[in-house]
């Protein structure tokens, strides 16, 4: 039996090679000063991983409002426009970006 609990997910990932990163953010925010210096230091990586071919998962409790800000944020930063990556990324996920605040970040 393998335990799949929030707690021992960064171990088991590791243990598959796939590189695991955090940002707390609470429900329907964005980012504070602190967790934003996290981001720019991550995305470098994720950009390159997402350029090489590989992939790049995004994930929240409900996987729209905090996960969709990020990865917009992603695609504004590999040089989508802001209207094109919106609408792409709501094909796959329409409750992307739950709040202005959340848009409002992701498109700075």
């Amino acid at each position: 039996m393998i335990n799949c609990s929030a707690a021992s997910l960064p171990e088991k990932l590791h243990t598959v090679g796939i590189k695991w990163f955090h940002i707390a953010v609470d429900d329907f925010q964005i980012p504070d000063e602190l967790r934003e210096k996290e981001w720019n230091s991550m995305m470098p990586i994720l950009k390159r991983t997402v350029l090489g071919g590989g992939g790049v998962l995004f994930n929240c409790m409900g996987g729209c409002g905090r996960s969709g800000m990020f990865l917009m944020r992603l695609l504004l930063e590999m040089g989508w426009n802001s209207e094109g990556a919106l609408e792409r990324l709501r094909e796959f996920r329409p409750c992307a970006i739950e709040t202005e605040q959340q848009k409002s970040w992701a498109f700075k």
